[in-house]
């Protein structure tokens, strides 16, 4: 497993390309995506009673999945155990097996599916989202602009320089633009729609 960290603010796309620049942070476009995240877990919810989460993402062509472990939160910036891979990976299974569900071969959406059904665990909630993804070199991070369905636009910053990039950017922990939360217990609070 690998250790996902990251930042989540509540700014406006265009406020926040404007600060960067104002900045001079070397922000360079990489590409747009569609995302589409399923989240499953059992009935009584034990994956995300001990803040962890099985996703299955559809990304445009790509069936991506991972399993996220609980986070542990330090000036606003979310680290946490992850191992994800695309469907019939070796990571795919280290990542079902991460959340209680052995598996030794899934082929398929269909396979996964059916497998999942099998040992108890449902969909319980589905993020849709547009992503325009940025890196930056200059801090080894992947910036991305989310316009996520229900909740508006969010930016997610990635990546082994996540402090470095909040302190150039001026944005602590203390500033009410910094999410804590996840999408997933964002659109809980509006109601699972599922």
């Amino acid at each position: 497993m690998g250790l996902e960290k990251e930042a989540k603010l509540r700014i406006k796309h265009k406020e926040f390309l404007e600060l960067a620049e104002k900045l001079g942070l070397d922000l360079r476009f990489d590409r747009t995506v569609s995302q589409r995240d399923e989240f499953f877990d059992y009935e009584d919810m034990h994956l995300m009673r001990r803040d962890s989460v099985l996703r299955i993402r559809r990304e445009d062509d790509l069936l991506i999945v991972a399993y996220k472990g609980p986070r542990r939160i330090t000036n606003g910036i979310k680290v946490r155990e992850e191992v994800e891979g695309p469907i019939g990976s070796e990571e795919c299974l280290k990542a079902l097996r991460a959340a209680g569900v052995p598996a030794d071969r899934v082929s398929s959406i269909e396979d996964l599916y059916e497998l999942l059904y099998s040992r108890g665990l449902s969909k319980k909630a589905e993020v849709r989202k547009k992503r325009k993804i940025y890196k930056s070199s200059r801090f080894n991070c992947e910036i991305c602009l989310d316009s996520v369905d229900g909740l508006g636009e969010f930016v997610e910053i990635e990546g082994k320089a996540v402090e470095r990039f909040m302190e150039e950017m001026g944005i602590d922990n203390k500033n009410k633009r910094v999410i804590k939360k996840s999408y997933l217990e964002l659109i809980a609070e509006k109601g699972f729609n599922a």
